[in-house]
């Protein structure tokens, strides 16, 4: 990611960015090439010709300059938009237990009529590095995988509003992704027109972890002996604890 996109998006907290690869103008970009039909399939729905290219909420092409950008930025979010969408979901983190499921509601606050709309959501890595063709070294949103698929899921909303419409979507982490740097990108977007309505994101590690029926939570402490048992008047109770970390 160009160094100085890169500040602007971090600057701007309620940006949800995600960033596609593309074929060209390097043939062998690594983060195209895992998953090609995704890319290409977003590439040709704006769709995208000259690398680098910015798309605002979906609809507005900007160029490669960061005034240019926070024009843009201060004209979408001065739009209101008429939907919201909440985020939450449960997943496993424990070894080869990759797969979890996020939960996507969005709520239609008054009406949408004549769109096309598909809640599109795609998983994100960043702070990955790699020297790329184009000399940047750092990237950040790389689109690993969109789910369902590049195609999202088509949405209608009919009233009375507000209207809900909630979404199940399956997800797997691949191992070679780092956790601790995977998000979901979530956004509800008019075929249309490709003008985004609304978006939210989620960080992978405030996914709620899932504790199977029949596990209990790790022990903080455990009881080692009590002596004498039956209790006397008095005791010894051993126990230790499975961190090393200091008593508050």
């Amino acid at each position: 990611m160009d160094p100085v996109l890169k500040d602007f998006i971090f600057s701007k907290p309620d940006i949800v960015a995600v960033e596609y690869h593309t074929n060209f103008p390097y043939l062998g970009d690594v983060f195209y090439t895992p998953n090609p039909a995704e890319n290409n399939a977003r590439i040709q729905y704006y769709p995208i010709n000259f690398v680098p290219s910015v798309r605002f909420d979906g609809s507005t092409n900007g160029t490669f300059t960061s005034s240019e950008w926070q024009g843009h930025y201060d004209t979408r979010k001065a739009v209101p938009s008429r939907a919201r969408i909440e985020l939450s979901g449960s997943w496993d983190p424990g070894a080869a237990k990759t797969s979890g499921a996020l939960q996507v509601r969005v709520i239609a606050e008054t009406t949408l009529a004549g769109g096309d709309w598909r809640l599109r959501a795609a998983i994100t890595e960043s702070d990955i590095f790699y020297m790329a063709g184009n000399g940047i070294n750092e990237h950040h949103h790389v689109m690993r995988k969109m789910l369902p698929d590049a195609g999202g899921t088509a949405l209608s909303f009919a009233g009375p509003y507000p209207d809900t419409a909630d979404v199940p979507l399956a997800f797997t982490i691949d191992p070679s992704w780092d956790p601790s740097e995977v998000a979901f990108a979530v956004f509800l977007q008019d075929d249309n027109t490709t003008e985004v309505e609304q978006s939210a994101q989620m960080p992978l590690n405030e996914i709620t972890v899932d504790v199977p029926v029949g596990d209990t939570p790790p022990r903080a402490f455990a009881i080692d002996s009590i002596r004498p048992n039956p209790f006397n008047p008095s005791a010894v109770i051993s126990w230790h604890r499975e961190s090393a970390r200091p008593l508050d």
